[in-house]
């Protein structure tokens, strides 16, 4: 996905995706590393950047939330118990 185009990841579009990792960015993946989780993606399996409001449901996944220009969705513990 992170190559798809359109619709993948833009920075491997960007000369930016191609430098080096700063050491704020470095820091912050061994966080997540360790199992440390941030809101409103803490359980989500999906995002994407609408072009208006973001809906209620997406694939009969919840908005768990936005952040910046990105929406959440998370599957209900039942449909997938291994994200929880």
């Amino acid at each position: 996905m992170v190559f798809q185009n359109p619709g993948g990841f833009e920075a491997t579009q960007k000369g930016y995706f191609y430098q080096r990792a700063r050491q704020s960015e470095i820091t912050l993946a061994r966080r997540v590393l360790r199992g440390e989780r941030f809101n409103p993606a803490e359980n989500s399996l999906w995002f994407f950047k609408p072009s208006g409001d973001c809906p209620a449901q997406w694939y009969n996944q919840n908005n768990t939330g936005r952040f910046k220009s990105h929406c959440f969705f998370a599957p209900t513990q039942a449909d997938c118990p291994g994200v929880y």
